[in-house]
């Protein structure tokens, strides 16, 4: 607390068959606090903007996971449905379901039907959906085996894990090219958007100014808004270390060459 500015920031570390590694969590939260310490600016326009992980999780991630779903497609609410083939993105994004990786790792799904390792999005190009087997029913396809149930409730279309698959750049080396732009952190919730036209908008929890390749401190009050479409046209580079989110998304950092930016001075 400082005033009435209120910080939050946390870290976490997924492992299985080994312990989690303390020191790393530890520091990690430690940094983003020195980050943190002073205050910065950034007036509304378009800037590089990197996210972290985290925050490519839940705003990306989500976003990709809904209009990937078989439900989406047969109720024709994704964007994606008749663009089977098509190469629609960067060529170095690679967006797949991996369910023999991590801490919920699984041979089936909640249906009784065989989970596999399974390419949503190729080098760039859309190459299919995931079904559960009542959705898949009704487009005259067989389930992919992501038919899963929260709480009581009856399974629907789900992943296990969303992986990206990483560049080769260190996420350190993405940052030092930036000369203004953001870096995104935390997210307040999972942010806006509009996912027929597969639109974001998400406000910042936590999120840095970088200035000619460095850190200078903690932005507030800001938006960054995109279309997942426009975004991956102009990706400038992946992080080459992912990171689980939560145990069930697999992602890398991802920079971006220009986004959207709001800022409310003040």
């Amino acid at each position: 607390m400082r005033g009435e500015d209120f910080l939050q920031a946390g870290s976490s570390d997924v492992a299985r068959d080994r312990q989690p590694d303390y020191d790393q969590i530890l520091n990690r939260v430690l940094q983003k606090f020195r980050w943190a310490e002073q205050s910065a600016t950034i007036s509304s326009g378009s800037f590089p903007v990197l996210f972290t992980p985290r925050a490519a999780a839940i705003t990306l991630g989500w976003l990709f996971s809904s209009v990937l779903s078989g439900q989406s497609v047969v109720q024709k609410a994704s964007p994606l449905a008749e663009k089977v083939g098509e190469t629609l993105f960067d060529p170095r994004l690679t967006l797949f379901e991996d369910p023999n990786l991590g801490v919920n790792a699984c041979s089936f799904d909640d249906e009784g039907t065989p989970t596999s390792r399974k390419a949503f999005i190729e080098h760039g190009t859309v190459m299919g959906f995931y079904w559960d087997r009542r959705w898949a029913a009704r487009a005259g396809l067989a389930s992919t085996g992501n038919g899963f149930r929260g709480g009581l409730s009856r399974p629907s279309p789900g992943t296990v894990n969303l992986c990206m698959a990483p560049g080769s750049t260190a996420t350190a080396a993405m940052i030092s090219g930036i000369k203004e732009g953001l870096i995104v952190d935390q997210v307040l919730g999972a942010g806006q958007s509009n996912q027929l036209a597969g639109e974001f908008s998400v406000n910042l929890d936590l999120g840095y100014k970088v200035e000619n390749g460095e850190i200078v401190g903690r932005v507030k009050n800001t938006m960054v808004a995109g279309s997942i479409f426009e975004a991956f046209q102009h990706l400038v580079d992946l992080g080459d270390t992912p990171e689980w989110v939560g145990g069930r998304a697999y992602l890398p950092s991802l920079l971006f060459e220009q986004l959207g930016v709001a800022s409310r001075q003040g």
